[in-house]
């Protein structure tokens, strides 16, 4: 599944399950991240290779090449997280943004691998 418009906004409670990694993708065509996950709700993601996410900006564009958790709870099983780039800001895969509240994030049966961020350089 490639992304052409951007960002998959997830603002409702849903279960995605897909067919297995090695069998589908979401690929964010190096143009967004892949899953924008709302405040206080439960989302579950399970059976995908998640990969080729892309963040830049400043807040909160540039944080979580795949995933942003933003103060929600995700749980991600069976996928594989790898090839996303978390720009300038926190989370090359997924940025779990529990800022002056909470976020909640479970990872299982996953692999997570070959993805970056880097480090914002300061100046002065």
């Amino acid at each position: 599944i490639m992304l052409t418009s951007g960002e998959l906004l997830v603002d409702k409670g849903v279960t995605i399950l897909g067919p297995g990694p090695a069998l589908l993708a979401v690929n964010g065509n190096a143009a967004s991240r892949l899953f924008h996950i709302t405040t206080q709700l439960k989302a579950t993601i399970s059976g995908f290779t998640l990969t080729n996410g892309t963040v830049s900006g400043s807040y909160p564009a540039h944080v979580g090449g795949a995933i942003w958790n933003d103060h929600g709870t995700l749980t991600l099983s069976n996928c594989v997280v790898t090839g996303n780039n978390g720009g300038f800001g926190p989370g090359g895969a997924i940025f779990n943004d529990a800022s002056s509240s909470s976020a909640n994030l479970s990872i299982l049966a996953s692999t997570i691998s070959n993805n970056q961020a880097h480090p914002a350089t300061s100046q002065g």
